[in-house]
């Protein structure tokens, strides 16, 4: 069984799904966004698709093997957690550099929310 988070068309498909729902969740459209902002939206949503799709995978392979250890997909699934998160926050600097008044609490709970899911389904 296959995760597809090595696929970059099943990653884009994924992504292309994350990117609508923060710059909804934001209140924002894509061309209200600099080139940078962008950028910086499509680096986030690529790391967001690949772990939503390594979520998937888990709920159905789970996280240990029949050994009691980590899948190997583990590890891509903290780094690119890793990544994800920092993504967010760089995303998040930006679009507050550019408009101190941008509410991003939608930002900051879409974070919260792929931490706590990843916590959740370790525990």
């Amino acid at each position: 069984m296959s995760h597809g988070a090595h696929s970059p068309a099943a990653v884009a498909t994924v992504a292309l799904t994350q990117r609508r729902r923060l710059l909804r969740n934001l209140g924002m459209r894509a061309r209200d966004l600099d080139a940078i902002g962008r950028a910086l939206l499509v680096n986030w949503s690529r790391a967001a698709g690949a772990l939503a799709l390594l979520d998937d995978h888990a709920n159905t392979a789970g996280w240990l093997d029949e050994d009691g250890e980590p899948r190997g997909f583990t590890r891509l699934y903290i780094g690119l957690l890793n990544a994800e998160r920092l993504a967010a926050l760089r995303l998040a600097d930006h679009l507050r550099a550019r408009d101190p008044g941008q509410p991003l609490a939608p930002l900051a709970d879409e974070g919260r929310r792929a931490r706590l899911a990843a916590v959740g389904d370790q525990g």
